[in-house]
């Protein structure tokens, strides 16, 4: 009986102490170093602080729900440009996003997720922003493509996942944001994550073998860029794409943007840069008018994943099944992007 005691009071200390950083906020702070030392003012280690900010987080910012239907349902959704890396005095763009959400106490996906970030970084914690694909009710067929975004955080050298949108609440069909605080999407493991988070950069699974979802078996991964670079249409379907070592690929793309480079690599590195190996993978296209076209060849040293590089950004992804035996590959597999 002692002992149950003594772990209620050691429990209630505890929940008193990660309490009082957040009854200590000031409702008209919006810097994000000054909120970020007092939520964290009495956490003594790496967990605590990120405890303490995704918590105050998700209680005290609301979903933006006016953006929903801000524009007509079928209307794509054009995601803005990533913005160059912050020069000068101007503030990264981070703080800047974290400072409108806390003048407002609402934001979207990618205001929580940079704010989240914002926060860590002025309490001396790693956090990264990842962008990808979620499943959700309004998903549609051929909608397999970024379209959230949330974070990972590094506590004691080790990544963890987290999303402190999906962890705030809900929307209800009346359209009006519930809190409701989900545990769910706080440090999950990585397997649970992958379940409804499917990053661009597949390092974010934070899995040693990402899985395929079977959203591929009807269409490939679209990135943000896709959009960007106004590809409307593309063939094959489906995004499994078999073939045998020697087989050659014929990719095509026709869009009205002004700049045209295409080439294709079974190799990819984060954030669009390739490297020297990666570019020696790739075949440059031929431009024909708004056509582009580029044939490559499959290696038996191709990886699991085939990335279609436009102007040096990812727009497509496709899951390679490579077959062993040439006598049944798919030889001269067409694959048009119009």
């Amino acid at each position: 009986m002692r002992t149950c005691f003594v772990f209620f009071f050691t429990m209630l200390a505890f929940l008193l102490k990660a309490q009082k950083p957040l009854l200590s906020y000031a409702p008209e702070e919006v810097s994000p170093y000054l909120l970020a030392k007092k939520i964290t003012a009495l956490a003594s280690t790496e967990k605590e602080k990120v405890d303490a900010i995704f918590y105050w987080i998700t209680r005290n910012i609301s979903y933006n729900t006016g953006i929903l239907y801000a524009v007509p349902r079928k209307a794509p959704v054009v995601f803005p440009k990533r913005e160059e890396e912050d020069t000068g005095a101007l503030a990264p763009l981070s703080d800047r996003v974290a400072e409108n959400v806390l003048r407002r106490r609402v934001a979207v996906c990618d205001g929580y997720a940079r704010l989240f970030q914002s926060l860590c970084h002025h309490a001396n914690i790693k956090a990264e922003i990842v962008t990808g694909y979620v499943r959700t009710a309004l998903n549609r067929t051929g909608a397999f493509r970024s379209n959230h975004t949330w974070n990972a955080v590094q506590i004691d050298s080790t990544w963890h996942l987290l999303d402190a949108t999906w962890a705030s609440g809900y929307v209800t069909f009346a359209n009006e944001f519930k809190a409701d605080f989900n545990p769910r999407y706080f440090l999950p493991s990585p397997k649970e994550f992958i379940a409804d988070h499917y990053p661009e950069d597949l390092r974010w699974t934070l899995l040693p073998q990402p899985p395929q979802l079977k959203e591929f078996s009807s269409t490939p991964f679209k990135y943000l860029a896709f959009t960007r670079f106004k590809i409307e249409s593309f063939s094959p379907a489906s995004g499994i794409i078999q073939a045998a070592p020697g087989d050659t690929i014929k990719m095509e793309v026709k869009t009205s943007f002004g700049e045209k480079n295409l080439f294709v690599t079974s190799l990819f590195v984060s954030d669009s840069l390739l490297n020297e190996f990666t570019k020696q993978k790739t075949t440059s296209g031929m431009i024909e008018g708004e056509k582009i076209t580029v044939d490559y060849t499959i290696s038996a040293e191709d990886g699991e994943w085939l990335y279609v590089i436009y102007n040096n950004e990812p727009i497509l992804r496709y899951q390679l099944k490579l077959k062993k035996d040439s006598v049944w590959g798919f030889s001269n597999v067409h694959l048009y992007l119009k």
